[in-house]
């Protein structure tokens, strides 16, 4: 009996039975599989989800483990005074926007894994049918083929430059919106201290006015005073009242927004005291060297260093344009068995470049390139003006203070010489009170030009991503 070439001595691939072989590439695609990933569906609760903002607190056990690891002194908890290291230290645990840039950082590392992965083989499978079964031979021919695609190396290569790039500007936009943050904790602290400071220099100068105006009144009533100057001085203390009113009625607002800096719920703040002593002075000296600052702004900047990045992805994109010019190489080896009879390919296919050598691609990416770098020349030249601006305003808040400081001096001077007149009975009490109010109204003339010279620092903080206001520790860590 004649052997079928079906049997194991005719069909093979190098020997394999062709059953054997078809069994073996099925069971390699089978193993493949069992590492594939599955959809695992995850809605957004949005309920849950303002239960849990509703629920950050300046109490948190987590949070006093964080400030901890960053330098805060958290051995009285809950904290009975936060500062603004220690509210941006906060925002940095507990603002949804850190959640957000981690995503955005995770999402830039997935992209670079994507870039880096090398394409997969094709594989082709086929089969045939033949009418005619004589002889013995049998009627089927069955054959695989591999579709292998090269690539240049120059492209992968700039490929891979460019997700590098991409993932360094995910990094460097995850430090801007760290310094985003910062800046606005630090500008909602400054708004409310310096409100409450103005508040409890109107509650000075308010008492002294009260006191004042029934002192005065007595006098009138003694014929020691007129009519003009009682009603001058009421004026003014009910103009007094006012302002303080205004500014008591804004602090609610003010602690709310403070708390949404921050990132934690208002009701967090009920109970949270603000520490303000560090604005009851003026900035150091060491900090306003104009040369420095601008030097720093000019090569540190979150958003400099960002463009610099931003150039490095148009470089790779005109890098991975000009590999564009060179096409794949497809290979295709396989294998046929056709009636009893092994056939081996091996084949290649390449798109010609006759028509279109990529001149388009390449041409935009040129001018994306140059399109980067005049940006950024444009903000080099925005950040020095930025420096200079916030220089000349903080230099002249300093003057203005430091005058102000002269005058109270000087009207503190003149309470002295006052009082000591009235120890000699040379004057009354009513000299003593006009020479307090003058003394008080130059003191909230003082303390707004103290807040003009603290918002200039924080002004130059932003023009530089430098902290000032607070040490090296008060910014939020990656």
């Amino acid at each position: 009996m004649t052997a079928s070439p079906c049997d194991a001595q005719g069909a093979s691939f190098g020997g394999m039975p062709w059953r054997s072989a078809l069994i073996a590439w099925l069971a390699l695609i089978a193993v493949g599989g069992c590492t594939w990933q599955t959809y695992e569906p995850r809605p957004l609760p949005a309920q849950a989800d303002v239960a849990r903002l509703e629920g950050r607190r300046l109490d948190d056990p987590e949070l006093r483990s964080w400030l901890a690891a960053h330098g805060q002194n958290v051995a009285v908890w809950p904290l009975p005074q936060w500062d603004l290291t220690g509210l941006i230290l906060a925002a940095g645990y507990a603002h949804p926007d850190r959640a957000l840039m981690q995503a955005e950082s995770e999402l830039a590392a997935a992209r670079k894994q994507m870039a880096a992965a090398q394409r997969n083989p094709g594989m082709e499978f086929g089969g045939e049918h033949h009418d005619d079964t004589g002889g013995g031979v049998t009627p089927w021919s069955i054959g695989a083929a591999i579709s292998w695609v090269l690539e240049p190396p120059s492209r992968r290569a700039a490929r891979m430059e460019k997700a590098d790039a991409e993932a360094r500007v995910a990094s460097r936009n995850a430090d801007l919106g760290r310094w985003s943050l910062r800046s606005a904790v630090r500008d909602r602290y400054l708004e409310l201290c310096g409100t409450q400071r103005e508040l409890d220099g109107l509650n000075r100068r308010l008492e002294l006015y009260d006191g004042g105006v029934a002192l005065i009144e007595r006098h009138q009533a003694l014929g020691e005073a007129t009519g003009f100057e009682v009603s001058n001085l009421r004026l003014e203390a009910s103009r007094i009242r006012l302002a303080a009113a205004r500014n008591e009625a804004r602090l609610p607002a003010l602690r709310v927004r403070l708390a949404a800096a921050a990132g934690v719920a208002p009701a967090a703040f009920d109970a949270a005291t603000i520490d303000c002593a560090d604005l009851a002075s003026l900035p150091p000296a060491d900090r306003w060297g104009v040369v420095d600052l601008q030097g720093t702004a000019l090569t540190a900047r979150a958003d400099i260093l960002l463009q610099l990045d931003r150039y490095a992805v148009s470089e790779a994109v005109l890098r991975e344009a000009i590999a564009g010019q060179y096409p794949d190489v497809t290979l295709t080896p396989g294998y046929f068995f056709d009636q009893a009879d092994n056939i081996w390919r091996l084949g290649a296919a390449l798109v010609l470049p006759l028509f279109d050598r990529n001149e388009g691609p390449i041409a935009e990416a040129r001018a994306a390139r140059e399109a980067e770098a005049r940006r950024f020349e444009s903000m080099q030249a925005a950040i020095i003006g930025e420096v200079r601006q916030a220089h000349a305003a903080g230099i002249a808040a300093l003057q203005a203070t430091i005058a102000a400081d002269a005058v109270i001096e000087t009207g503190r001077a003149q309470e002295d010489r006052v009082r000591h007149r009235i120890e000699l009975g040379e004057t009354g009490r009513l000299a003593l009170i006009r020479a307090e109010l003058e003394t008080a109204d130059a003191e909230a003339a003082r303390q707004s030009l103290l807040a003009d010279a603290w918002r200039a620092v924080a002004d130059l903080e932003d023009a530089t991503h430098t902290p000032m206001l607070t040490p090296e520790r008060g910014v939020i860590p990656p």
